[in-house]
């Protein structure tokens, strides 16, 4: 359990970077990896990050890549430097002070507390967010449901809780780590499927959209609407079967992420009760 949040906030605000704000330094993995392809050497400038906005329950989706050089170590990567310039950062920008890594710790939007997720040691998160290190029980009892139901307002001040089992501590934690990795498999699924889309169809340098990158939610044939509209062109004859199959298995696989979360998010909430009894009894 936290014991204090004070000293244990390790966000970095979006005004971080004076003369330049944090999120004008934020790439997406496609963008950074194009910047690293012109020069191989940048690619030590870069940490793993995630966007506050992009957090939800239990996971955030592939993390970003945050850009924690300064400008005089910019000067010398000329794709880095252009990219930079398209974003018209003010002159005397500096790059974010980056917290210290800690072995597991979850986050969340200042605006959304109940939505935690878990974040690998050295990701940092780029906005409006506040983070606690963790074991997985504060996670587990923030996507409660007696947590979201009874502490709307500053849930984490209730979770200094009276102490509990060890066993049932152990049960919860473990609980929370499993939904927030069941959660981060169903988002790296979703994103491999949406780079197999791109890499077969899309001409070089598009990107896919929205709809394509929720490739689960139309029929083949609306996948491929979508195809059309985005890359420029239908999949050719000859290959659609095969993609009509691996869209239905990728659609497959993608539920059965949906049920595993949701019997270990059932258990959470029958775990979870145990905690608060007096709220349970009168739920």
């Amino acid at each position: 359990m936290p014991r204090s949040t004070s000293e244990q906030y390790l966000s970095i605000p979006a005004s971080a970077a004076s003369a330049g704000p944090a999120d004008a330094l934020l790439f997406t993995r496609l963008e950074r990896n194009r910047l690293v392809l012109h020069d191989p050497a940048s690619a030590r400038l870069f940490v793993r990050a995630v966007p506050a906005a992009a957090l939800r329950r239990w996971d955030h989706g592939l993390p970003h890549y945050l850009l924690v050089a300064t400008p005089e170590a910019v000067a010398s990567f000329p794709a880095i430097r252009r990219a930079l310039d398209e974003r018209r950062l003010a002159a005397g920008w500096l790059p974010p002070q980056l917290p210290d890594p800690v072995p597991l710790r979850i986050a969340w939007q200042t605006t959304a507390p109940h939505d935690a997720a878990l974040l690998e040691s050295g990701v940092a998160v780029v906005g409006e967010a506040q983070s606690v290190a963790d074991d997985g029980l504060a996670l587990a009892l923030l996507g409660s449901r007696i947590v979201r139901d009874f502490f709307p307002v500053d849930p984490l001040s209730h979770l200094r809780l009276p102490e509990i089992p060890v066993d049932l501590h152990a049960a919860l934690a473990t609980r929370g780590l499993t939904a927030a990795q069941v959660a981060r498999e169903r988002s790296a699924h979703a994103a491999e499927f949406a780079l197999a889309l791109t890499r077969a169809f899309a001409p070089l340098g598009v990107t896919p959209g929205a709809e394509l990158l929720n490739w689960w939610e139309p029929d083949f044939a609306g996948l491929r609407a979508a195809i059309a509209v985005q890359f420029g062109g239908d999949i050719p004859q000859r290959y659609q079967e095969e993609w009509q199959q691996r869209h239905t298995d990728a659609i497959r696989a993608r539920a059965g992420f949906a049920a595993t979360l949701a019997r270990t998010v059932a258990d959470i909430d029958d775990l979870a009760d145990h905690c608060y009894p007096a709220r349970a009894a009168h739920g």
